[in-house]
């Protein structure tokens, strides 16, 4: 058996070789993590998300095993708000495990690891566990213990940071109807209105928008894992969605102090536009600290939630992921009609 590993730099045209090849393993770790079927990745849409991406720097490798496409890992830095982190994906198709092909891609990895770097992170995606489980330092969730990723993170030095819950919301079965969410979060939230819009926000919104963005790094729980603030203005709001989109269709609900005319709320959806009928992602949800109490994550939700199904009505559900101890978006997610369909733990390893 001969293993050989290789970076894979990205391609002037998706239909090279060990494009395809990384592109197909890719494929098999969405199918493992979400379903097969559910999200469908393409090597042309998949090298145009990479070129599109201006914040990370990406190093991608692939294994083959005698030739044949075995695994991959992928190494991202973010060069802008935190340098000091390198993120970590590592798979190997399930055929091909327990024959060292994760160890080999992971010790490529920590050779492009070198001064500066003061942790890795990597997160791995489990079924919610049912045996043993492998519980987040703060006692609240935990993940498939017995899970190859799981095992893997540990022998190669990581612990288990937090956990994160991932919910889906069906569009054809949802819990709750959604007009009537929608009727009561509209009524809680009096001095209030909730703005809908697609795309690049407008100039006079930006400023606004940047806030919101800055807080999510100062607000979003992230258990024992050190936090990093990433600092926005007008001219970063700008640049990051009209980055997004290229690729993506970009929905953003905000919630609109009447009082003010401030922005105080914002909720984001993402739809792929080379493949609409692909799940469509759940980013950022914030509410200002000072405007909590008036229902107005659940009004943005659920408002962000008609527009996007009015827009894109091949894809059949939302998708989201929330730390297991943020129980306050939880409970509007529960309340949304959300259902916890896996669960996705944040391994951290400190380096010297």
């Amino acid at each position: 058996m001969t293993v050989t590993i290789r970076e894979i730099t990205l391609p002037v045209s998706h239909d090279d070789e060990d494009w395809v090849a990384y592109c197909g393993i890719q494929q098999q770790a969405v199918d493992e993590e979400e379903g097969e079927g559910l999200r469908r990745l393409t090597p042309e849409a998949m090298l145009q998300t990479a070129r599109a991406d201006q914040l990370y720097t990406t190093t991608r490798w692939l294994a083959r095993i005698d030739g044949v496409p075995a695994g991959v890992a992928v190494f991202q830095v973010n060069r802008r708000d935190d340098p000091g982190t390198g993120y970590l994906t590592v798979f190997v198709a399930p055929e091909h495990r327990r024959q060292g092909v994760g160890g080999r891609l992971a010790e490529q990895v920590k050779e492009l690891v070198g001064e500066g770097f003061t942790r890795l992170h990597s997160e791995v995606t489990t079924p919610v566990p049912e045996g043993e489980r492998l519980t987040a330092p703060g006692g609240v969730g935990a993940v498939q213990a017995d899970h190859p990723g799981v095992r893997m993170a540990l022998a190669h030095g990581f612990r288990l940071s937090q956990v994160g819950r991932n919910g889906h919301y069906e569009f054809a079965a949802p819990a709750v109807p959604l007009e009537r969410a929608l009727e009561e979060a509209t009524a809680a939230a009096q001095g209030y209105e909730v703005l809908c819009f697609e795309g690049v926000p407008a100039p006079e919104l930006r400023d606004d928008i940047a806030v919101l963005k800055g807080r999510m790094s100062l607000d979003e729980p992230l258990g024992d894992t050190p936090r990093v603030e990433y600092r926005w203005d007008a001219a970063r709001v700008l640049e990051h969605y009209t980055d997004q989109h290229r690729t993506k269709r970009v929905f953003i609900a905000v919630a609109v102090e009447r009082a003010s005319g401030r922005l105080v709320a914002i909720n984001e959806l993402l739809s792929s536009r080379a493949h609409p009928e692909n799940p469509i992602y759940q980013w950022d949800t914030l509410v200002l600290p000072d405007h909590r109490g008036h229902r107005l994550g659940m009004l943005v939700k659920a408002a962000n939630l008609r527009a996007v199904h009015e827009a894109v009505p091949e894809s059949p559900l939302v998708t989201t992921f929330n730390a297991a101890e943020n129980e306050p978006m939880l409970a509007v997610n529960d309340a949304l009609g959300f259902v916890t369909h896996h669960v996705s733990g944040v391994f951290i390893r400190k380096l010297p």
